[in-house]
């Protein structure tokens, strides 16, 4: 049974409509016709579903399914997920054709991040990382230590054989020491998530602090540390729960950074 409906147009659209018929070599109703069958097929579509599995990321769900880890973004919006980095083992997400995920989640404008303030004091402590390993946590560490200069001055001494990526003064002051690329030898003995040797896929970062639980964390510190996450978090495709305190990886009984907050820092990095 065919049934007639009647659609009003400005003129505007109206114009539009004929042309495009014209080009298609069709009637502006035929045309119409269309574009609504078309948007009552999308509607309806059942889509694929995938549920979210331990060590997921958005990131890493575009890549497996759509072979781009770039649309990260756009298959959370089309989720109606707010933010990409909090999503949780066993949630379900609607997995759409490539060609629907571009049409209805068009990519939103960003505010390029600012470029951070950091100087370069090569530690002469690292090695290489495995084969094939790739950076999926970051560890924050408390430096037992008063002084950014006293720390610079103990990674680079050639007895001491401890280093760190990066090092954050009081100050908020950043100094990196061993580049993201090479393994750095902060995290010791430890195991995150029942994989061993944290050095090989970590980053790490040392807080000036004397780590007994008194010492505060200065905003200027805390607000550089975040920034840096941040980078570091969008960089490398890092899950904000892999985000740990040495405390929480070692097997040696080590506890920094004590008094410090990891949750606000998960929070703040993730918002």
């Amino acid at each position: 049974m065919t049934k007639s409906m009647t659609l009003q147009l400005d003129e505007s659209l109206y114009e539009k409509v004929q042309q495009r018929a014209k080009i298609q070599e069709i009637t502006p109703g035929q045309l119409v016709e269309r574009i609504l069958r078309d948007w009552v097929a999308a509607q309806s579509e059942e889509y694929d579903r995938y549920t979210v599995r331990p060590g997921d990321t958005m990131a890493r769900i575009a890549a497996r399914i759509y072979g781009d880890a770039e649309l990260y973004e756009a298959l959370a919006r089309f989720n109606g997920i707010a933010n990409p980095a909090l999503i949780h083992v066993g949630q379900v997400l609607q997995i759409p054709p490539l060609n629907v995920l571009k049409a209805e989640s068009p990519p939103e404008p960003k505010e390029p991040q600012a470029a951070l303030d950091i100087e370069f004091i090569p530690s002469p402590h690292y090695g290489e990382r495995p084969a094939g390993a790739h950076i999926w946590v970051i560890v924050i560490h408390a430096t037992a230590n008063s002084t950014l200069t006293g720390v610079i001055s103990w990674f680079t001494n050639p007895q001491s054989f401890v280093s760190a990526h990066y090092v954050i003064g009081k100050d908020g002051k950043i100094v990196q020491m061993v580049r993201e690329e090479k393994r750095a030898w902060h995290a010791g003995r430890s195991v995150w998530k029942g994989v061993p040797n944290v050095n090989d896929y970590s980053v790490g970062i040392e807080l000036v602090n004397k780590n007994d639980g008194l010492d505060p964390y200065p905003e200027e510190q805390y607000h550089s540390l975040v920034a840096l996450c941040k980078k570091l978090v969008a960089r490398y495709d890092v899950n904000v729960e892999d985000i740990v305190g040495h405390r929480d990886i070692s097997l040696s009984g080590k506890t920094d950074p004590m008094g410090f907050d990891m949750e606000r820092l998960r929070h703040d990095v993730a918002s």
